[in-house]
């Protein structure tokens, strides 16, 4: 990784850190200027303004993004009886992008 791409990757992070509480459930990298970025955030304001924000960074030929949105569905009893909902599952993942 040459000079440009590791001061591409810390505005990256700094980015990343500023707009989601965590940044370890996001990875990213910079390569040739290309910055590479995927995980999973809260919410799609989220999913949307880390891609927005490194989309300006100065020095970027591209920025490919997979970032999903978690969704956490609601209690057993609370789900729709019509089968539009799994069995049970903690956490389901959605992928907006």
């Amino acid at each position: 990784m040459d000079e440009r791409d590791k001061h591409l990757a810390w505005r990256t992070r700094d980015i990343i850190a500023v707009i989601t509480e965590d940044v370890d459930a996001v990875t990213f990298e910079v390569e040739d200027g290309v910055a590479y970025i995927e995980g999973v955030v809260p919410t799609d304001e989220q999913r949307q303004a880390i891609s927005k924000g490194v989309r300006r960074l100065d020095g970027l030929t591209h920025v490919i993004t997979c970032l999903a949105t978690e969704h956490v569905m609601p209690p057993a009893h609370e789900q729709d009886k019509g089968g539009l909902y799994p069995a049970p599952v903690a956490r389901h993942y959605h992928s907006l992008s």
